[in-house]
């Protein structure tokens, strides 16, 4: 499972993470799968231990913890219930806006531009009072010692060695969106000025142009298969979901034309789901998004 960035906060992001885990294999075709069974749904609040109802991010870990970032603080699952963090354990209550899975059981969280790493008891905040990345956006691991951060409209490699800026095919997005994801181990995706590059160890290549006007896109998530789906939220004239195969360039959905996509997850085999602001869950199976029942 990867990390997703939630534009609007709300308790519908962690049921639908719930569900997309319990789906089986082959179960995204609509005509034999239904999402209104009350027993699939559970609705995580305050009362369930999360710091605040307002969810902006979640994650999961390679030992299996779900992590959620709130309004206020950082949250993970026990299996039954969430345990908040706080100062206590070295990290703010304050406002997460990304949270990005390192290592095992580990996460690296970005609080109000700042960046913090640690695990369920004790958290520690890194490159402090250094003026060359001030206010970070965006964050993935590429490996157990080595961080990419997305900050004054520049990408910058933290490892061993310190910090330092690396160069990109163009100038990086510093609005909208987080503007870097990593959808499996060394494959990146950058959204620049000039549109969405994907990068695999020093290659770059363009995806989807829009030199004319800048992308604010959501997510970006991609199948075992190499096959890719973003989620563009403006401007309209390009707004909806785009997707492209392996090595191919990004094309229009033809039946998700809307801007209104909360969050979206792919299984290995390329079924897509994909959560709208209505409440609505929409899912692609053999190419096709149906409308779910």
């Amino acid at each position: 499972m990867r990390s997703h960035q939630i534009r609007t906060s709300g308790w519908i992001h962690l049921t639908c993470l719930c569900i997309a885990l319990a789906l089986p294999p082959g179960s995204a075709n609509a005509q034999s799968f239904s999402f209104q069974d009350s027993w699939r749904w559970t609705h995580f609040t305050t009362e369930s231990g999360l710091p605040s109802d307002q969810v902006y991010c979640i994650a999961e870990t390679a030992d299996s913890t779900i992590w959620a970032g709130t309004q206020k603080g950082l949250a993970w699952f026990d299996g039954y219930v969430w345990i908040s963090l706080d100062s206590t354990q070295g990290i703010p209550a304050d406002q997460i806006s990304v949270i990005e899975p390192y290592g095992r059981d580990s996460v690296v969280c970005i609080i109000r531009g700042a960046l913090y790493l640690g695990g369920r008891y004790k958290f520690r905040r890194l490159i402090l009072n250094d003026s060359t990345l001030q206010g970070i956006q965006s964050v993935v691991a590429i490996g157990r010692n080595q961080i990419l951060i997305l900050g004054n409209a520049s990408l910058f490699l933290l490892d061993s060695k310190g910090l330092r800026a690396i160069s990109t095919p163009a100038p990086p997005m510093s609005t909208g969106s987080r503007n870097l994801w990593q959808t499996s181990p060394g494959k990146l995706w950058l959204n620049t000025v000039r549109g969405l590059y994907e990068g695999e160890g020093q290659t770059w290549r363009l995806v989807f142009s829009s030199e004319r006007y800048h992308l604010i896109i959501q997510s970006v998530v991609e199948d075992s298969r190499g096959n890719g789906v973003a989620a563009v939220a403006k401007p309209h004239e390009f707004h909806g979901i785009r997707e492209w195969t392996r090595g191919g360039r990004a094309r229009l959905s033809e039946s998700e034309r809307s801007g209104d996509q909360l969050a979206m997850d792919v299984s290995p085999s390329g079924d897509v789901i994909v959560v709208y602001e209505t409440g609505e869950i929409r899912l692609r199976h053999m190419g096709s998004i149906p409308r779910t029942p």
